[in-house]
């Protein structure tokens, strides 16, 4: 198996974390009387999974630009330390914003494509 580049796996990290999200946002906002299935289900599910995605990959995400920007860093365990010491815990989501309005507005769109395929498939 090849090996896979930090980015590749951090994408495969908020991929892989959105799916679930999804999935988990969909079902509880069902279960609110009167919900339907329908297309702001989707869009909310989406949103909702790119944001949860984005706050546990953008830690990683700051850590790994860190590692390839700056070689003074030991190891990614020194980056983070440093980083959450001299800078603090918000440090760790620098770029939040614009990596939730990528991710999100992807999430959005895979999953309304997603649904509409399910939809047309079962008919």
């Amino acid at each position: 198996m090849a090996d896979l580049s930090p980015r590749s796996e951090i994408s495969f990290l908020q991929t892989f974390l959105c799916s679930a999200f999804a999935a988990c946002f969909a079902e509880t906002i069902l279960k609110i009387p009167g919900s339907t299935d329908n297309i702001l289900t989707h869009i909310l599910a989406g949103l909702g999974a790119g944001f949860f995605a984005v706050s546990i990959g953008s830690p990683v995400d700051v850590v790994k630009s860190r590692m390839m920007g700056d070689s003074t860093y030991k190891n990614t365990f020194d980056c983070f330390v440093k980083t959450l010491k001299y800078e603090g815990f918000l440090a760790f989501y620098k770029g939040f914003l614009p990596n939730f309005g990528r991710l999100g507005s992807w999430n959005v769109l895979m999953f309304l494509m997603l649904e509409q395929a399910k939809n047309v498939i079962r008919v």
